[in-house]
């Protein structure tokens, strides 16, 4: 575990469909879900890559890279989101990084960026030099001088973005949340391994924003013509509507989500993407759920197995003492009152 507290820089291009898919999810998904980012042995610092347990537990800043409108051969440099890495490893010639995503959003409603992720020692050069992931050990950038603020910052970050030439086909989304009625519905269980419960009959709605890029008149009609999907991967819930036409610049929807009733807890995902036409993409992402099952005992449901119990020959047994009662038919009403009780007291 590493007591270094420096922040560690995640670097993602848009120039391959992974590393844009990458970005896009990252714009997307709920905190508290994990991400991983694979980088080759050339674009990790050696400090890094000798010891890749000392950045584990790092605040890290997720950072999005562009061309440079001025030299294509350059970046221009986009912090979006922080994280917390949870584990960094090599594996096979790679640095495997796993990390939770933060609540927090770069602010920028009046703030550049650029000049300030320059000062880093180890950063992205051009296409072919320099670093994708970097420490700022020696404090060159100042906690102050990149601002973080909650999810209504989000807007800000794809209208910034939204004019690069790497984006201009991106309609994208974020989802903000599962709710029953007014209760927000909290990720759970262990780090890295964080689920949506839901309960069995459950009804919820799940709150989508979009936004699209900034689009050309052909590109935007081509936006209109697509449609964003929602749907569950195993068939343990409904979701309404499964589709939704992405005819409008921005909106925020809700979907309605009713869970199936199950016998037994269940695991599943929502599934969302773009299913997009001439061009038009956004992130695919899957949110992990368990649908769980619920119980509820009457009173007369234990009257009543109670009785039952008392009928066999182990309820004779523990009256009287007596072995002699402990018919072989015993244990087939116990099985019976076992099966009665798990019926029963499934609340449906």
């Amino acid at each position: 575990m590493s007591s270094n507290t420096a922040p560690v820089y995640l670097f993602g291009s848009y120039a391959r469909d992974l590393y844009r898919e990458n970005n896009l999810q990252i714009l997307a998904l709920p905190d508290g879900l994990t991400r991983q980012y694979r980088y080759n042995k050339e674009w990790v610092p050696d400090s890094i890559w000798i010891e890749p347990e000392s950045i584990q537990d790092s605040e890290a800043i997720v950072v999005s890279t562009f061309k440079n409108e001025e030299d294509e051969d350059y970046f221009d440099f986009h912090p979006i989101r922080k994280g917390k890495i949870l584990s960094a490893e090599q594996q096979n010639g790679m640095l495997i990084i796993i990390f939770e995503l933060l609540p927090e959003w770069a602010d920028y409603s009046d703030e550049e960026y650029h000049e300030n992720i320059k000062k880093l020692d180890y950063r992205p050069i051009d296409r072919e030099n320099g670093y994708f992931i970097s420490q700022d050990t020696s404090g060159k950038i100042a906690p102050t001088e990149i601002k973080w603020s909650g999810v209504e910052k989000w807007s800000k970050i794809i209208e910034k973005i939204s004019s690069k030439e790497e984006t201009n086909e991106v309609f994208f989304y974020r989802v903000n949340g599962i709710k029953q009625g007014e209760d927000t519905i909290n990720l759970s269980g262990e780090r890295g391994n964080k689920r949506f419960n839901l309960l069995s009959g459950g009804n919820y709605s799940l709150e989508v924003i979009f936004r699209r890029g900034e689009m050309d008149k052909r590109t935007e009609v081509n936006a209109a013509g697509s449609h964003f999907r929602i749907q569950s991967r195993d068939g343990n819930f409904t979701i309404y509507p499964q589709e939704t036409r992405l005819g409008f610049r921005s909106d925020r929807k809700l979907y309605d989500l009713t869970c199936d009733k199950v016998m037994s807890n269940k695991k599943d995902e929502i599934q969302m993407d773009i299913n997009g036409i001439d061009g038009i993409h956004g992130a695919s992402i899957k949110l992990p759920i368990v649908v769980n099952k619920r119980y509820r005992i009457h009173m007369m449901y234990i009257v009543l197995f109670f009785g039952i119990f008392l009928a066999t020959g182990l309820g004779q047994y523990w009256m009287t003492g007596d072995l002699g009662t402990l018919l072989p038919t015993s244990l087939g009403s116990v099985i019976v009152t076992i099966l009665l009780w798990y019926i029963a007291s499934y609340k449906r």
